[in-house]
């Protein structure tokens, strides 16, 4: 869990990562809005959790991502867009 931000009461399993680098050269963007997205201006940058989420087991998340609060990841999912509402 590299590079994140992760709020209070927050359950990883295991195995469970945050990724905080693009396979390709540049900056990691971050969507603020549905459809708005910010250049963070940083090519290390993981994801965004908020309080009260639970992360299942084996769960990988892409860089850039927000995890709303009180959301659950089931096990074995890639997190390649934002989850909750």
């Amino acid at each position: 869990i590299v590079d994140s931000l992760i709020g209070e009461n927050v359950w990883f399993g295991a195995y469970s990562a945050t990724d905080n680098v693009l396979p390709q050269e540049g900056s990691i963007t971050y969507e603020i809005d549905k459809g708005k997205a910010i250049n963070t201006g940083m090519d290390h940058f993981g994801a965004v959790i908020g309080n009260n989420c639970t992360i299942g087991t084996s769960v990988t998340i892409f860089p850039g991502k927000h995890i709303h609060p009180n959301t659950a990841v089931r096990p074995e999912t890639i997190v390649a867009r934002n989850l909750g509402s």
